[in-house]
Formats: structure tokens, sequence, C-alpha cells
């Protein structure tokens, strides 16, 4: 069960509903946009895991993931490792400061030191992160209530509910503001209480009917909104209070609620047309814990935007004087160059590949970030000599 309050309130608001029987979810019936083209096979050289061994004081590897829960004043993550089947509990860090269920794990996205952190959000309306010491508070405040959090790379998504604890759509935060990418439409309603990145930046959740925990549909956003995906996929997750992506698997987590499968994550095999839930794994203790999230997510079918930014090189990398961007696609695109203090030093549209003049800049670590029309970004390093 979820240990905030609010959060509380809208578990109790969707269990006071009657469990329908209902029939497969249609995207067409229910008013989901046609599927678009996305990437059929893994693109390895393309997915640029974030695989940090330790970011903001927080362990990372390509077999740890995190669970929150939160009392009223602070946070307590558990940190687990999943090797096979067996998943075991390292023990737990208190982030004091940090109320709110959520947890998300990206790049900092408001200006301190470019690496990954946790991120959260203070009474459900202010994204808040952890700094590797303490808990720093955003200038950025949603209008209505940011309840369940995903992130990986560049990218952090909340599940936003209005006044009446209604899922209305799927956000964007930047770092400095709250941008709609994707509105649920009526009815339809998430079931696993979290969102999943993958290192592309498009979003997994698990969406139902009628108030009801019984999913229907895995669904793919891309980072513009685009929808991508529908995966069929009948499921009961009555207290799933979490999902996560580890090394290109998607996993959900469910609670002791669960008269399926209580205490254990179910990882969920994907190919080209469906999603198929496999044998339940295990959890060490009882806990329901409020949202999951790792920092090696993957990309289960390298889905993506109908051009892979990813696929985009840039050379030399070490460089001394001139950097050349191959764009082989057939579209405008731009590129934005930062120092590690995230001063932006050169902003340039292009529709060819183009070669950028950085004899000037001193020697040092720049980051970049690339991005087209719909939304699609890659961001990424520069080693200037």
């Amino acid at each position: 069960m979820k240990r905030n309050l609010l959060t509380a309130i809208l578990y109790t608001n969707f269990c006071l509903f009657a469990v329908p029987a209902f029939s497969q979810f249609n995207p067409f019936t229910n008013g989901f946009p046609a599927t678009i083209g996305e990437r059929t096979a893994p693109v390895t050289k393309a997915d640029n895991l974030i695989n940090y061994s330790s970011a903001s004081g927080i362990p990372c590897d390509p077999n740890t993931f995190w669970a929150v829960i939160s009392t009223n004043d602070t946070t307590s993550v558990d940190i687990f490792t999943l090797n096979g089947n067996t998943v075991t509990n390292f023990g737990t860090t208190i982030i004091a400061g940090l109320f709110d269920p959520n947890l998300a794990y990206c790049n900092n996205l408001n200006g301190g030191a470019f690496g990954p952190t946790f991120y959260s959000t203070q009474n459900f309306t202010q994204p808040v992160y952890f700094d590797g010491t303490g808990v720093v508070t955003t200038s950025t405040i949603s209008p209505n209530y940011l309840i369940n959090c995903g992130g990986a790379g560049n990218y952090l998504y909340y599940i936003l509910y209005d006044a009446s604890y209604t899922a209305k759509a799927i956000v964007r935060y930047t770092g400095s503001n709250i941008t709609t990418i994707f509105n649920l439409p009526n009815g339809i309603v998430p079931t696993v209480a979290d969102l999943a990145v993958d290192t592309y930046g498009n979003v997994w959740f698990f969406t139902g009917k009628n108030n009801s925990f019984l999913t229907d549909t895995l669904d793919v956003v891309s980072p513009g909104g685009q929808l991508l995906k529908q995966y069929p996929f009948p499921y009961n997750t009555l207290n799933a209070y979490g999902c996560f992506l580890l090394n290109r698997i998607l996993y959900i987590g469910l609670g002791p609620g669960n008269g399926t499968h209580p205490n254990t994550i179910v990882p969920v095999t994907i190919t080209l047309s469906t999603a198929t839930a496999g044998t339940p794994i295990s959890m060490p203790g009882t806990t329901a814990y409020s949202d999951m999230a790792s920092c090696t997510p993957g990309s289960p079918l390298a889905v993506n935007e109908s051009t892979p930014l990813q696929e985009i090189l840039l050379f030399p990398n070490p460089v001394s004087d001139k950097l050349t961007i191959n764009n082989n696609t057939n579209e405008s695109l731009e590129i934005i160059l930062y120092d590690i203090t995230a001063r932006e030093l050169l902003h340039q549209f292009f529709t060819n590949s183009v070669t950028l003049d950085i004899e000037q800049l001193p020697k040092g670590i720049y980051l970049y970030k690339l991005k087209n029309k719909t939304g699609g970004e890659k961001t990424g390093k520069i080693l200037k000599e």
C-alpha cells in the first residue's frame, strides 16, 4: 500500500470500484491515435547505456535497481541486485526531506553537476532531486499533481493527475518547465503506479479501463509524444507499485496486495507484436514499495522515433579543431553545445551534414544536445584536446 496520504487516497479511490470483466483493449475504439513505425531490432551501438559505478552517492551497476518507501519526513530507498532469478537486498539509504513516493534516475536537469541522480516531487507538485547529500527543491511548480515518475538520461516524466485524482496525461520535465506530451483518453487509467523510460527517452506504461487495476495494454510513447506502440497485455496488476527497465528487460513490481503473484517482480517478454508476462521472481521481504528505478534501462526493442537520432555520428571524438555531424536524415536538426556548468556555447540549426569549428574552445569536456522537430533528442559528451 502507498505510504503517502495522497497516494493512499488515490489507491483507495481505485479500489472502491468493482473490478469489471472487460474485453481486450482496442486502440481504435478507445481513442488512441494509430500506431506509427517502430525500430524492429535492437541497435546495440546506439544504446549508450547509463552505466555509472556511482553518481550523487547512489550505487549503480548493470544489475542494480531501487525501490522506495516514503514516510512523513524521509524516504527510504532499498538497493537491490538481480542475478538470474535471484533478488538480493543490499541495504537501505535514507534520504531526508524527500517526501513523496516517486523515484526516477536521470541526469541533473537543474544546473547542478552534470550526472545522474534521483528525482521525486515535493507535495506532488514540485520536482526535487537528491544531490548526494540532501534534497534540492526546484523552482518549477505544477498546477496539478505529479504522481509516479520515470527517467533515464536527460528524460524525466510524470503522470499528471487532476484535483479529483484522475490521471490526465504524461508530462515531461526539462529542468525548467513541465510540458504535456501525451493526453490519456477518457476512461483509460494507469494500472501500474509508475513509468519506465528507456535509453532513447521513450516512455513505457501500462493502462486499463474504468478505474480497474486489471491491465490490458502496454503503451510506448516517444519523447515527442508520438504513440509508437501498443501491446495487448491482459494481466492482474492489482497493487502493482512500480515498473522499471533493467538491461533491456521491463519488470513490474507487485506488492503483497496482489492476489496472484504477491511480493514479486514480473519480467515482460516483448516481441514485435506481443508482450507476455514471464515467471515471477520473488522479492525479499513483504514490503510494498511505492516506486522503482534503475540506471541501466536499455530498450527492449529499440523502439524509437521515425528518425533514429542515436545513429547520427559526431566525430572525431576526442576533437582538436573541427567537429563533424553526419546528418544522414532528410530533416532539419539543431545542435546545442554546453560547457560542464550547462552554459550554452553554441546553438545551430542544420539540414545536411555540418562541420563546426571549435578550435578556440579551451581543452576539456563539453556536453551536447542534438534535437529534431518531433521532440527526439540525443545527448552526449565531447572531449576537446
